[in-house]
């Protein structure tokens, strides 16, 4: 349950800009596994990165 609220503002993100967020599953720690079933990259998104990490570099 402490992933849910970082779940839905993610799920909401992806709806928001034009995606078709779906969970799909759970890892081996009970992680929800996301998917973004739009044939492309939503417009909103295309120029986006959400790897915290990568753009911290």
């Amino acid at each position: 349950m402490a992933q849910a609220k970082p779940l839905l503002e993610t799920l909401a993100v992806m709806e928001s800009t034009g995606g078709e967020p779906d969970v799909i599953g759970e890892d081996a720690d009970g992680r929800a596994i996301c998917c973004d079933h739009a044939p492309q990259s939503p417009g909103a998104r295309r120029n986006r990165c959400s790897d915290r990490a990568l753009v911290r570099g």
